[in-house]
């Protein structure tokens, strides 16, 4: 995790440490919170949005499947790998499109995606 980013969490989880409480915080103070990392309205509107979504339809509660972690807003196949392996302790790899671009281009893997890949 980069520096900013360490800035922005530790700032918002200041304002709160749930989904619950996140969703009683003003747009404002996330915002400002987020700074740190740039593009900070729309990272404002996507934590709102996930966290309304994590409530809604999992009742709070980490599905410990990745295609249920990757329904939720903002959540892709690398976040959702991370969850899987540093939560349920799962053998995974986090492959995002760089990882996957190298691997191609030394003749690791021929996949044509990052999610192909993946082990």
């Amino acid at each position: 995790m980069d520096r900013n980013t360490a800035a922005a969490i530790k700032a918002l989880f200041k304002l709160a440490t749930t989904p619950e409480a996140i969703l009683e915080v003003g747009d404002r103070d996330i915002a400002r919170a987020m700074k740190p990392c740039g593009l900070y309205n729309n990272k404002t509107r996507s934590i709102r949005r996930f966290c309304e979504a994590f409530l809604a339809e999992h009742r709070g509660v980490v599905p410990d499947v990745c295609e249920g972690r990757m329904g939720l807003p903002g959540i892709g196949r690398k976040c959702a790998d991370i969850v899987l392996s540093f939560t349920f302790g799962k053998d995974t790899i986090a492959v995002e499109t760089h990882i996957h671009r190298v691997r191609k281009r030394i003749g690791l893997t021929d996949a044509k995606t990052a999610v192909g890949t993946a082990p």
